[in-house]
């Protein structure tokens, strides 16, 4: 496969920390806990894998897209924004039969909806989607 990547009038600043820097996304604590959980899921909790991030973070097309949103406003912080973005909007698109790798999102247990007053995947308190965050180093 062969990914193009396009770009005009970049400054040189940019172009420097664009490829000296990394954009780590995720969770710091005990919410990073909850999200390793459902992300690769918990065989000793009984709870199966609802991959939420990867699927956004390894698609080359989003990564074009954000490469191309960083490099119009000369901000590699837009870049891990922009991800943050599509990892959120994933999570608040997440339903039954998702799939991803071979992962087909399964439908939640009667207990939990029960617990949870809904049959929403992954969203609960809506905690997963906000403490997501880009950091720069």
């Amino acid at each position: 496969m062969k990914v193009e990547f396009q770009f005009n009038n970049l400054n040189a600043n940019f172009l420097k920390k664009l490829t000296t820097s990394k954009i780590l996304i995720g969770y710091e604590g005990e919410r990073a806990t909850v999200a390793l959980t459902h992300e690769y899921g918990s065989k000793r909790k009984n709870i199966p894998a609802r991959p939420f991030l990867r699927p956004v973070v390894t698609n080359l097309r989003t990564i074009k897209k954000a490469l191309a949103f960083g490099a119009k406003l000369h901000s590699i912080e837009a870049i891990g924004e922009y991800l943050v973005g599509e990892v959120r909007l994933r999570i608040k698109r997440m339903h039954v039969g998702m799939r991803w790798r071979g992962h087909s999102v399964k439908a939640l247990k009667p207990s939990t909806i029960r617990q949870k007053g809904s049959d929403a995947i992954l969203t609960d308190t809506g905690r997963l989607a906000q403490d997501l965050k880009a950091t720069i180093e």
